[in-house]
């Protein structure tokens, strides 16, 4: 991601896709779209302490509780 609050946008993203996940078990990453912009999926732990690093406060928790509810 570019432009304004990059760390903030990319946070919420994984998260994201942390709850898509549960929505749907058998989705799997777009593998080659990893590839190319050389990312590497981060682990639930890591997104947690992204989302509570660069989101609003009280942000993370509102994040896993829409988790405990998925």
């Amino acid at each position: 991601m570019s432009g304004h609050e990059t760390e903030r946008r990319t946070a919420r993203a994984w998260a994201c896709w942390e709850l898509a996940k549960l929505a749907g078990p058998d989705w799997s990453a777009d593998v080659e779209q990893l590839e190319r912009e050389g990312l590497v999926e981060p682990t639930l732990e890591e997104v947690t302490k992204n989302l509570a690093g660069h989101g609003l406060p009280g942000e993370v928790d509102e994040w896993l509780r829409a988790m405990a509810e998925a």
